[in-house]
């Protein structure tokens, strides 16, 4: 009996023997299956990053030359290394490690795409014995670099100068205008002061031109007030102008100070009221301060001072403007077509006058009183000059004679510029009129009230050009500190660029507008840096 069972039990010690014999033939291959593609994960993991690595650094010297096959050969060279920086021969056991030349090729409507594949042979250990002892991996890579629409506003107000920041400027704009590609990328150039210029039209031939961009940024003199809302409305007007949706779109802002002037349609006086004065009238037979010495001496009415800015005085209607009805002038002192004669005691109640377009700038930083100048022509003649000459439409206007008695002749503010930005907003609430004929309009006779006006339509016009869903246009803005400034007006406003930008980090960013960027230059010798690093986000997000 006990005999029958030990020669049952030996039996059953050899069935299982046998049947783990067998697995095994099968359970040896699945685990060196197993860990062999482990490896060859593993490899194509380190391929695909050394791939992609190239293609991301090739598209970014996209950048650089003229043509198409000159920027492929920077690319090629650039991804191959890349390439071999993060996978070499040898690496994990691999071998036959290449990277055929790189492919760059338009891939639509400006835009080009780097196409980089990536092969080797991942080593196999346990599958050896079925004869595998290396196994073919292969990965691509792709990346493209969009091209770019930019239009530079450049501050070249007189605060550039007199802090010494005219030439780090303009270094610092040539070094950025380096960075992009002539023949492929566009761009642009606006200076702006009390008036704005035209100082390059946009073009993709920018290095190739003459003169080239570098010898009009050369040319730049600093000078003359900060037209900031009349400038970035421009360079959306030559954004819009090229009309290419599919592209970058940017315009790159940069200013030393706050907005101080702007362009719009302002109303004539007609009507009596209380403002500040203007300054003194030169003329040796001005009437006594604030007052006027007849009711009939045109000649005697007409020379009327009000000279400090700091003092509030009674000025009588109208602006002494002449406004042409059917080839007759119709001003207070004169007759109409039908022989009345109109005095500064009884105005022409029919007088309409249209209002006067142009540019009026406030002297000093944004104080409770001082100086407001104008009317100038929104458009400068050259880049040397600061503003545009007085405007032609001046005649019998105190402004025709000196710009400092512009408050003699302009009512007050419109409610928005000439493009439409807003004098009134979020940013700042405005100064008005608190009583009088013109009460709850804007004041016009303080550099305060314009300051706060000029702040709200620079604010207004970046949400007004960022609202373009067809363009899309992206704010990069640099501003630039004075150290030495004493007067905390003197320096730009950061919170209100960080704004205009749609920075992420603006306390009103929103993802429903494009994300621009905002730089803060502390001082001069920080100018380059902060234009180095907008371009490098503009390539990084181009890419």
């Amino acid at each position: 009996m006990g005999s029958r069972l030990r020669s049952r039990e030996l039996r059953r010690k050899g069935m299982a023997i046998v049947i783990t014999a067998i697995m095994l033939v099968f359970v040896i291959p699945v685990v060196g299956l197993a860990i062999d593609a482990a490896v060859l994960y593993t490899i194509k993991a380190r391929l695909q990053t050394a791939v992609d690595a190239g293609a991301v650094a090739a598209a970014r010297t996209l950048n650089k030359g003229l043509t198409l096959a000159e920027q492929a050969g920077n690319a090629q060279a650039k991804a191959t290394a890349y390439f071999y920086a993060n996978f070499q021969e040898g690496d994990l056991g691999a071998k036959n490690v290449t990277v055929p030349t790189p492919d760059v090729s338009e891939s639509g409507f400006r835009r080009r795409t780097v196409t980089v594949v990536g092969q080797a042979m991942a080593p196999t250990y346990f599958m050896r014995v079925f004869g595998y002892t290396f196994t073919p991996v292969r990965a691509t890579g792709t990346a493209t670099r969009r091209d770019v629409n930019i239009i530079m506003v450049m501050d070249r107000s007189g605060s550039m100068a007199s802090s010494g920041s005219c030439e780090p400027m303009k270094d610092a704009a040539k070094d950025f205008v380096s960075l992009f590609a002539n023949g492929r990328d566009r761009i642009g150039i606006i200076t702006y002061s009390t008036s704005y210029y035209n100082a390059f039209p946009h073009t993709m031939d920018f290095m190739s031109t003459s003169p080239n961009i570098n010898t009009v940024i050369n040319n730049v003199t600093c000078t003359g007030g900060t037209n900031s809302p009349t400038a970035i409305s421009q360079a959306y007007n030559d954004i819009v102008g090229i009309d290419e949706p599919g592209v970058m779109n940017i315009i790159l802002f940069f200013t030393d100070g706050l907005p101080s002037a702007a362009t719009a349609s302002w109303p004539v006086k007609k009507k009596e009221d209380t403002r500040y004065g203007y300054g003194p009238n030169s003329s040796s037979i001005a009437a006594p301060v604030g007052t006027y010495r007849s009711t009939t001496n045109t000649a005697l009415n007409s020379k009327e001072q009000f000279p400090s800015n700091s003092t509030q005085y009674s000025y009588v209607p109208p602006s002494p403007c002449r406004h042409t009805v059917g080839g007759t002038y119709y001003t207070w002192y004169q007759t109409n077509g039908g022989g009345t004669k109109y005095l500064q005691s009884t105005p022409n109640p029919s007088w309409n006058p249209p209002d006067k377009t142009g540019v009026i700038v406030y002297a000093g930083n944004g104080q409770p009183t001082g100086g407001t100048i104008g009317l100038y022509n929104a458009l400068a003649p050259s880049l040397a000059a600061a503003q545009g000459a007085v405007i032609t439409d001046s005649t019998g206007c105190r402004f025709a004679s000196s710009t400092n008695y512009i408050r003699r002749d302009i009512a007050y503010a419109p409610n928005s510029d000439v493009y439409g930005n807003a004098f009134r907003g979020s940013m700042m609430a405005v100064d008005e009129y608190g009583s009088g004929n013109y009460s709850g309009q804007i004041r016009v006779d303080t550099p305060q009230s314009l300051m706060k006006a000029y702040k709200n339509a620079t604010y207004n016009a970046s949400v007004r050009i960022r609202g373009d869903s067809r363009i899309q246009p992206v704010f990069y803005n640099i501003a630039l500190g004075n150290p030495a400034a004493s007067d905390p007006l003197d320096v730009p406003d950061t919170d209100l660029l960080l704004r205009m930008s749609n920075d992420p980090s603006s306390p009103e960013y929103t993802d429903t507008q494009p994300s621009g960027m905002f730089v803060f230059a502390p001082d001069n010798t920080q100018l380059n840096a902060a234009f180095v690093r907008v371009a490098s986000e503009i390539l990084r997000i181009a890419n």
